[in-house]
């Protein structure tokens, strides 16, 4: 009768981390009101800021949504001609 030979278990590596102090998002604030950014431009308002991402939001998908119009335009067109 042959004995199977128990495997030796390989040990895993212990993974250390090193805190190097910087993390994604501050969390110094929670649940109070967050610290205004250092860089933050005075002269332009809050509402002024969104307006101008919306806008530039906007400008970037403008040829993708003219784009999928013509798409959907000659779609119908093409099914108006057939029937």
């Amino acid at each position: 009768m042959v004995k199977k030979e128990k495997k030796e278990k390989k040990k895993k590596e212990k993974i250390t981390y090193i805190d190097d102090g910087s993390t994604v998002v501050d969390m110094s604030y929670f649940g109070g009101k967050p610290p205004r950014p250092k860089n933050e431009d005075h002269s332009v308002s809050r509402a002024r800021r969104i307006f101008n991402t919306y806008i530039d939001t906007m400008k970037f998908m403008l040829l993708p949504m003219i784009v999928m119009l013509i798409i959907i335009a000659l779609s119908f067109l093409i099914v108006w001609l057939i029937l």
